[in-house]
């Protein structure tokens, strides 16, 4: 993937163990605040933002990211949220820096 984006990691960067973040239930969400389901709401499927803080080296940065679970499918979508989330998603994944 860091290849893909045109970003250098160490070759033997490996996934981390383990990522913790926060999450907006996307469709709770706009229930309570609209009152209704969103308009692109799918019947058993599950959607949610993704929230992840980075901090390196006196780096502050941050991740988001788009979860779809498709409960009837059985497949899950990741999707970034915006190009520039990339590099601190690459540098949350791997040991290394991009």
């Amino acid at each position: 993937m860091a290849e893909l984006y045109g970003f250098t990691l160490p070759i033997n960067s490996l996934f981390k163990k383990e990522l913790i973040g926060d999450y907006v239930d996307l469709d709770k969400f706009t229930v309570h605040q609209f009152g209704r389901h969103a308009n692109n709401h799918i019947e058993g499927t599950e959607a949610y933002k993704l929230f992840f803080d980075y901090f390196d080296e006196g780096e502050e940065d941050e991740a988001q990211v788009f979860l779809n679970i498709n409960l009837v499918g059985h497949r899950i979508e990741i999707r970034e949220k915006d190009v520039e989330y990339r590099k601190p998603l690459l540098a949350l994944l791997s040991a290394g820096k991009p």
